[in-house]
Formats: structure tokens, sequence, C-alpha cells
């Protein structure tokens, strides 16, 4: 596709990038802001669209992302559509996460609206990779194979879910200057 429509190049737009396969709006203007340093627009993912929805920073039912992107470039300051990803994105997933936000430790908590509200609790399928794993284990004694001794009754066993892994800091993005000749 990108040597038959694009000359085999990359399209430079958000319209030829949507048309790639995979490509939705937030890659796209995701792309556009870091490969040509265009700001399109915001690129909004589940995490921009939980947090401006619980921050009333939508209005009504909005229901996806692409409204959610279309209500925030209405009023948010275009200087400000290219680091509210990435500051959202961080954010949503160490403390205001889907279900069971951090709100104690928010330094938002006071003035956001959905602040302490119970989250309801989606319960993922049983089996499926979100789901909470468990697993019982009858240990015997010498089981390990490494000549420790285990306990000698039946032990339950409950596997943790990894920790949600610490992003690293946010740093202010270095801008490439754009140098055109002629």
């Amino acid at each position: 596709m990108l040597q038959r429509e694009f000359r085999g190049d990359i399209p430079n737009t958000v319209e030829g990038l949507v048309r790639l396969p995979g490509v939705g709006p937030k890659m796209a203007h995701l792309a556009m802001d870091i490969a040509w340093h265009q700001v399109s627009g915001i690129g909004v993912d589940t995490h921009v669209h939980r947090i401006s929805n619980r921050l009333g920073w939508t209005r009504g039912g909005i229901k996806n992302p692409e409204e959610t992107r279309k209500a925030l470039e209405d009023w948010l300051p275009r200087d400000l559509w290219s680091e509210i990803n990435w500051l959202l994105v961080g954010f949503g997933q160490q403390v205001c996460l889907p279900v069971n936000p951090l709100c104690s430790v928010c330094l938002n908590q006071h003035s956001c609206p959905s602040a302490h509200q119970a989250s309801p609790a989606k319960r993922p399928k049983a089996g499926s990779p979100r789901s909470p794993k468990t697993s019982r284990m009858k240990l015997e004694p010498g089981s390990f194979g490494l000549g420790l001794s285990a306990p000698s009754s039946a032990t339950l066993v409950k596997e943790e879910p990894l920790a949600t892994p610490i992003s690293p800091p946010l740093l202010p993005r270095k801008r490439k200057s754009k140098t055109f000749s002629t």
C-alpha cells in the first residue's frame, strides 16, 4: 500500500496516515507531532478519554475517544495539545486507574468531581488475560528440588498481579529545529 499509494513513503498527513491499516486518529496525530513536528490534533487514547470525562472536561455522554478529542480541541489551547496526551497517559497508568483509582494519593482529589466515587468494577471473564490468577499448590517436604524443605501442610498460594510499571519521569521533549533548504 505504501509503495502503490504513497510512492514508498509514509504519508505526512492525518488523512493519509489513517488510510494505513491499523492506524487510527490517535496514532495519526501522535505521529504528526513526533515525526513531523506538526500538531494536528490531540492523541486521545483510553486514558485521556477516561480522565477527561472524570475531570468534567467534556460535556454530556461522550462515549468514544474521537468525540473526546473534538471536545478537548474546542477549548484546550492549541499550544497544550502536544503535551496533554503524554501527561494524562502516565497519570492514567499510575493514579487515575480505570477501576479503583488512587484518589487518596492524587494531587487533584480536592478539585476532581469524580474523586472518591466508586468505580464500577468490570469483572473480566474467567481465563481472560485480565482475570486475577490464583492457584492452589500442595507442597510436600523436599518438593522444591533444591534441598529446601517445604511446609508440611497444604498451602494456598495467591499469585499477585504485577504492579503497574513505573513510567519514566516526564521530561520536556526536545524539539528539532526545522530547516529547509532550497
